[in-house]
């Protein structure tokens, strides 16, 4: 894809003609304010000056002049003139003159110049390129400037326009060793062909800022170890960055690549930002390792993103980016926050097997800032999941999707939440389901551990973790490990004291986030999974411990809701809970009103009070009331048949007639928690069959 005129336009802004280059700053560096041309050249450093000479400050211009004396060119060979036309095309007084290094293929007017045909040209300039990479090779090696300030020994490449650029070719392999050591400043520089950069050391502030490159290049396995600014740089033509490792801050702002770009097994030591760039074409970062900050935000992917295996040791970022085709975050690693908020997915988004140690953010924008080339886009006003996967994911963190939209069937299944997971305000397709996903975890902190990693995603993590760090400081894995968790669990509220008011709030943010997706399945007739989720949403407030929302009384009732019927799911457990009633526990109870604990009842004695219990639930069938001359009849008859032979126990009391208060009571009860019972176990029958 072609660099548009807009760049060149910026570029012939900036004047890079040789009286151009006389107004820009070599920094570090001063010339002999007496140099007359003919005349030996010596650019002195800074803090080399000697007293009894004047000096001024040195330019592009005397740096180039340098590289002349250096390559031994003639003014004929080092020099290109052009003469401009003024606004009636005549020829103006004052001709431009560039040197071979900053010569444009072609004027404002279109005119072609030498080199446009390279084979005219390329001897002379690659005779430059080579004394420029010796330079530098010797001054690593010797004077190791590269973390000084100043003076500046990079090369000063600003506005360069370089045909096909291969570092290996361009040096001595005597001269180095397996990485070509460069050092190099490029704002603004053009690479009209094919730059190769591969295997390269770079050292000190390495910048392209502004740059442009025309034909291929690649950086693969190159080691970054300075500040790398590839900020508002234009990659026309497929970019790989593949194995290269960067050790300190980078950044891609504002740049855009207009075709592939590789990023795979890339090691950012540092913080990395990617935000507002473009990705026209596939982008890879398969196995990228995040050792800092990895920021995405309002970065545009038009076709395929791949981050799978991805490991993200710091905080990443993508607020707002666009996802237009496939998204990939398969088995990808997030140490800490994740935030893809206002991010629209229009395209599938899998984060199958995605692990999220900290807090997750989907949530939606509805302040959205999008891209100048995504302005008119239809994904402007909203931001959704077109099709989202995060089957067998984890979420140690919160999980946040608020106010968001699934346009279709999203995918949970083996999903695990170990904190809230909240969909307040979004829009669940109804295909959605949750029957395999795990939400109970939230309730349960202390099962937050590292067993509850797999294997793989922790090793990729503590090798993010380790990144850059010396021998003697490195921990091992299981070390690691336990302090990582440690520190979580310092942060957790839902392991704090229950008198921590941040607890409370903890749990009641779980609670919000149940009731939210009960109320979503109840929209759509789900019973089954409306009851799931408010027995979850239940759960959730028992584990609140502030008197003022959730006092003691409603946490017995919310106890004894769960025993007898697992808050209204089970269908059995009410049923056998009223056989035990029915069959023990009464039967016991109006036994002990009668006899105490004088004797062991009589299987007879044990029969007469079971059929009194039966009848209480059961007024229909063959359950006949006690016979009068039974200890039960006894203390139901009006009064007492004189022909009945006496009994042991509180009968001795003669039950002189009248039907004790506490038989009545407890008889009430009993008829009424079968009601209840049998209600609860209807009422789990209904949801589990769906029955409106």
């Amino acid at each position: 894809m072609s660099i548009s005129q807009d760049w060149w336009d910026a570029w012939w802004e900036e004047d890079y003609s040789w009286e151009g280059l006389a107004e820009k700053p070599w920094l570090g560096w001063y010339v002999d304010a007496a140099w007359i041309e003919g005349q030996p050249f010596e650019p002195v450093p800074e803090d080399e000056r000697v007293e009894s000479v004047e000096y001024r400050r040195a330019t592009l211009q005397d740096y180039w002049r340098r590289a002349q004396i250096e390559t031994r060119l003639s003014d004929k060979d080092f020099f290109a003139e052009w003469i401009p036309d003024d606004e009636d095309g005549n020829p103006e007084d004052e001709a431009l003159s560039f040197t071979i290094m900053h010569l444009p293929p072609e004027m404002k007017t279109g005119l072609k110049t030498a080199k446009s045909n390279p084979r005219s040209i390329s001897g002379r300039l690659n005779r430059v390129l080579r004394a420029e990479l010796k330079r530098t090779i010797k001054t690593v090696k010797s004077e190791e400037p590269y973390y000084t300030e100043r003076p500046d020994h990079r090369m000063q490449w600003q506005g360069a326009i370089i045909l096909d650029l291969d570092l290996i070719s361009h040096v001595k392999r005597d001269e180095v060793d397996e990485f070509v050591p460069v050092s190099i400043r490029a704002e603004n520089a053009a690479f009209l062909g094919k730059a190769n950069f591969e295997l390269a050391e770079f050292f000190g502030h390495l910048s392209f800022e502004r740059a442009a490159f025309f034909g291929h290049s690649s950086f693969a396995r190159a080691i970054f170890n300075g500040q790398a600014d590839f900020e508002d740089v234009v990659f026309g033509a497929p970019a790989n960055f593949k194995g290269a490792k960067l050790r300190q801050y980078t950044s891609f702002r504002g740049t855009k690549f207009l075709e592939d770009v590789d990023f795979r097994s890339v090691e950012f030591y540092s913080h990395v930002n990617f935000s507002n760039v473009v990705f026209k074409g596939y982008a890879a970062f398969r196995s990228v390792i995040f050792a800092g900050d990895a920021g995405f935000e309002h970065a545009s992917f038009s076709s395929i993103t791949d981050f799978d295996y991805a490991t993200f040791s710091e905080a990443a970022y993508f607020n707002d980016a666009a996802f237009d085709g496939n998204t990939f975050f398969n088995r990808g690693s997030f140490c800490k926050s994740a935030n893809f908020e206002g991010g629209a997915f229009s395209g599938p988004a899998r984060f199958d097997e995605a692990v999220f140690l900290s807090d997750t953010i989907f949530s939606g924008n509805s302040a959205l800032v999008l891209s100048e080339e995504r302005a008119g886009s239809k994904q402007a006003a909203q931001c959704y999941f077109r099709m989202a996967s995060f089957d067998n994911a984890i979420f140690m963190g919160a999980a946040r999707f608020d106010n968001r939209d699934f346009h279709s069937a999203a995918s949970f299944d083996g999903a695990k939440f170990y904190r809230e997971a909240e969909f307040h305000g979004s829009s669940l397709h109804r295909g959605i389901l949750f029957t395999q996903t795990t939400f109970d975890l939230a309730l349960t902190p202390e099962k937050r551990t590292p067993d509850a990693i797999p294997k793989d995603a922790l090793e990729r993590l503590y090798k993010a973790a380790m990144l850059g760090t010396s021998e003697d400081e490195k921990q091992d894995l299981e070390t690691w490990a336990k302090q990582r968790f440690a520190e979580i669990a310092k942060r957790d509220d839902a392991i704090k004291p229950e008198t921590d008011p941040a607890r409370s709030r903890y749990f009641e943010r779980v609670e919000e986030g149940f009731r939210t997706l009960k109320h979503a399945m109840e929209d759509r007739r789900n019973r089954g999974q409306e009851a799931r989720f408010f027995q979850l949403e239940l759960r959730a407030r028992r584990e609140r411990r502030d008197e003022k929302f959730v006092p003691k009384w409603e946490r017995i009732f919310s106890d004894v809701y769960k025993w007898t019927s697992n808050f209204g799911t089970s269908v059995g457990r009410p049923l056998l809970c009223l056989l035990l009633l029915t069959v023990i526990g009464f039967p016991f109870l109006y036994l002990l009103m009668g006899a105490g604990f004088t004797h062991w009842p009589t299987a007879a004695e044990f029969g007469d009070a079971m059929g009194y219990s039966f009848a209480r639930i059961m007024p229909f069938g063959p359950w006949e009331d006690p016979k009068p001359c039974s200890m039960t009849g006894r203390m139901l008859a009006e009064i007492v048949q004189p022909d009945c032979p006496p009994v042991q126990g509180l009968a001795d009391l003669h039950y002189r007639g009248g039907t004790p208060f506490w038989l009545r009571f407890w008889g009430s009860v009993q008829s009424f928690s079968a009601l209840v019972l049998v209600f609860l176990s209807g009422l789990a029958i209904r949801r589990r069959f769906q029955i409106n």
